[in-house]
């Protein structure tokens, strides 16, 4: 069973839980010390490596101390017209960015569903706006061989919130590196996630469940 603690992320304007074992990698010890962070997607990779940048102010970023995913969260602007008309458009936005410059791209499946006890806090009138305006919308995507992964699966999922012209963006990245993983039991196409990826789909769900905003001024409104 995962067990999982309360992160208080961008200063505590935003908490959710994520599993015990993720670490801060702005922040934390031992084995989070010898990798560096890249790019939102394959971005942690060992300090040898080239191309390095800091995690930006927009960006939260935790690692699993005792493997290779990671859960990046980050508050974006809004995207819309003419970029994109649909949430679902929005959604291949925000991947088509963190994969720009990955190779053989494939989207697997999605999903959608509300986050309904997301509030601002104020009046009723509000409260309701923000009820009906907090869709989450999840692709699941793959790229091929990047960073010594035979490939790395991704769980990206967008919280639409309108009304402060904000897109809110978890992407958990889960390479696949051999050894640390069965292929007979992948099949993507056919659903079959395997066990690393299962394990990320529950911490998107457990995200889900405990997302709090408590500050929403950190969107600017």
């Amino acid at each position: 069973m995962v067990a999982f603690k309360t992160v208080k992320l961008f200063g505590g304007a935003i908490e959710l839980d994520i599993p015990e074992q993720f670490i801060d990698v702005r922040y934390g010890s031992g084995r989070t010390k010898e990798f560096i962070y890249l790019s939102p997607l394959n971005l942690i990779a060992p300090r040898n490596g080239s191309n390095i940048r800091q995690v930006p102010d927009h960006q939260e970023v935790y690692l699993d101390k005792d493997g290779f995913t990671s859960i990046i969260v980050e508050v974006n602007q809004r995207v819309g017209p003419p970029a994109a008309s649909t949430d679902i458009d929005a959604l291949k936005c925000h991947l088509d960015d963190i994969t720009e410059h990955a190779e053989g791209l494939r989207t697997w499946s999605s999903s959608s569903t509300i986050i309904t006890h997301l509030q601002y806090g104020l009046s009723l009138s509000e409260v309701s706006k923000s009820l009906d305006q907090s869709p989450a919308y999840t692709i699941l995507a793959s790229t091929e061989r990047a960073n010594n992964a035979d490939f790395t699966g991704i769980f990206l999922t967008l919280v639409r919130l309108e009304a402060q012209t904000t897109d809110l963006v978890v992407t958990i990245n889960v390479p696949h590196v051999k050894g640390m993983y069965s292929p007979d039991n992948i099949d993507l196409e056919a659903g079959k996630l395997g066990s690393l990826l299962i394990a990320a789909r529950g911490y998107r769900d457990k995200i889900f469940e405990s997302l709090d905003i408590k500050d929403w001024s950190l969107f600017g409104g």
